[in-house]
This record gives C-alpha cells, sequence and structure tokens, in this order.
C-alpha cells in the first residue's frame, strides 16, 4: 500500500487515496495484510472506510470508534452493510422493516460519532 500511495503522489498529489477495510482490525489484519493502522500511523492513506457488517448495532458503534481512536488523524468512513431479507451474506433480518431500521440506526450512529460519512455495502452471491 505505502509504494502504491507513493507512486500515485508523484503522478496526482492532489488525489484522495482510501482503502474499504474489514471492521474487526486485529483479526483481519493476519489473514488479509491489511495494515489500515501503520498505513496511517506512516501517512500513506488519506481515508478508511470500515466495512462493518454486523446486525448488532453496539459492536457497529464499538468498531467505528475504535478504527476513530486508532486512525491517527485519518479520516473515517463507516460502512454499514444493507441487509435485506433472503441474502444472508453476512447476517439475517426477518424482513425488509428491520433491514431498514438497523441500516438508519448504524447511519445515526456514524455521523454522531464523528466520521467523514457514510458508504453502503451491500451484493449477493
Amino acid at each position: 500500500m505505502e509504494m502504491l500511495y507513493d507512486a500515485i503522489m508523484e503522478v496526482r498529489p492532489y488525489m484522495w487515496v482510501g482503502a474499504d477495510v474489514w471492521m474487526n482490525y486485529n483479526s483481519w489484519r493476519t489473514y488479509l495484510f491489511q495494515e489500515s493502522r501503520e498505513w496511517a500511523r506512516r501517512g500513506k492513506i488519506d481515508y478508511l472506510c470500515i466495512m462493518d457488517y454486523t446486525t448488532n448495532e453496539a459492536a457497529f458503534r464499538g468498531a467505528v470508534q475504535d478504527y476513530i481512536q486508532n486512525s491517527y488523524g485519518v479520516p473515517i468512513v463507516a460502512g454499514p452493510y444493507v441487509f435485506i431479507p433472503g441474502n444472508t451474506a453476512h447476517g439475517r433480518v426477518p424482513n425488509e422493516t428491520v433491514g431498514i431500521q438497523i441500516l438508519l440506526n448504524e447511519t445515526r450512529d456514524a455521523l454522531s460519532l464523528d466520521t467523514m460519512g457514510v458508504a453502503f455495502f451491500s451484493y449477493k452471491f
């Protein structure tokens, strides 16, 4: 990531370089080599977008807070997953109303925690 960042800055120093990173830093750092905190500490990333895929709103809020506290001033974008019935990629919701409510609550939480913004994720296998 650092070599990529440096190469981009040589050509387009005004560009923002970001990365979508998993919500649990410690577990995925080893498996996916996502050293987001180190990139932030070294000034080799301009923002981080947390792929915060959970129906547990306390876990969502905790992950966002953890990234903000350990980002070395790099802006954080929260990335809640859009849960819809029948799509069980990252959790289950009994109906559309529950999925919408989770998304609204997580969006409000993210914005109340002084994130740079929110990016929504959803996909189907």
